[in-house]
């Protein structure tokens, strides 16, 4: 079983949107484990820990050059799920929440993007450029880079 304040998040990338059919191309997976700082403990809004937590590992897997998964490849329509995961009394990882759904829009030359968010709806985001050699992963870590603002909404009920 976890250490107790350990946790999961599992991200999910697909080609396609999913507002047009629950069913679009599943391409690739990551997964990581983390232990909360203790000001995030007490935080009422584990979605936002468990977001900047994705956010994190995608940026710094970007900036240290490392490819993250090249059959994760640009698509007009891209799609990223966030969950929290948990473990059972028999250490398996089951799925819990969907948390998050990133939404992008390749449009050639820009990404265009919104964040669902359980619980809070939809957050537009900040468009990026398309950089050769990007995959779903490389975007998705510079889309989601402004999410980490405090400014930001992500949960209502830590207002």
């Amino acid at each position: 079983m976890s250490n107790a304040l350990e946790v999961r998040w599992c991200a999910k990338a697909y080609q396609g949107r999913f507002l047009d059919s629950d069913e679009v191309p599943y391409i690739s997976e990551l997964r990581g484990v983390f232990a909360p700082l203790l000001k995030d403990r007490n935080e009422k809004c584990i979605r936002r820990v468990i977001i900047d937590a994705v956010r994190v590992e995608l940026k710094k897997t970007v900036r240290a050059g490392i490819p993250i998964d090249s059959d994760a490849i640009v698509a007009p329509f891209m799609t990223v799920s966030v969950e929290q995961v948990v473990e059972d009394t028999d250490g398996r990882s089951v799925m819990v929440a969907v948390i998050a759904r990133l939404q992008m829009v390749n449009d050639g030359r820009l990404v265009h993007g919104n964040i669902w968010i359980e619980g809070t709806g939809f957050v537009e985001l900040e468009s990026t450029y398309l950089v050769n050699g990007d995959g779903i992963w490389e975007i998705a870590a510079r889309i989601l880079g402004p999410l980490h603002r405090p400014d930001l909404v992500l949960c209502k009920e830590a207002q």
